[in-house]
């Protein structure tokens, strides 16, 4: 899975707005290939999670787990995810889920507020 950034208004009725993250798991090929030929969407390049502000910590408990980068996280599986939980001691996968959140928001952009004119 590749995540892409909507760059413009979609002419698909995907409910999307400029900014919004997707996965490439929502579009057939010919699809998606349409959209990133008409610069409609465009794929984000995951940081290191270690580059995230609060996330030096962790992002070092992760490593050794193959968790590197924005998109290790949100793309893990279900044997990686337990991997997280034993590392952390945690009873549920909600804080992963929380992190993988969290990590994502980093990603979008901040909303503005519209300017006042007077």
């Amino acid at each position: 899975m590749t995540t892409y950034r909507v760059i413009k208004r979609t002419p698909l009725s995907t409910g999307q707005e400029q900014g919004d993250l997707v996965d490439s798991s929502r579009f057939k090929q010919s699809t998606l290939d349409r959209l990133i030929i008409s610069g409609t969407i465009a794929e984000v390049f995951m940081p290191p999670l270690a580059e995230l502000p609060g996330w030096a910590g962790r992002a070092a408990r992760l490593e050794p787990l193959g968790i590197v980068t924005v998109n290790d996280l949100i793309e893990s599986d279900a044997e990686t995810i337990k991997a997280i939980k034993k590392e952390f001691k945690y009873r549920t996968i909600t804080p992963i889920k929380r992190w993988q959140e969290e990590a994502l928001q980093w990603l979008k952009p901040a909303k503005s507020k519209p300017i006042k004119r007077s």
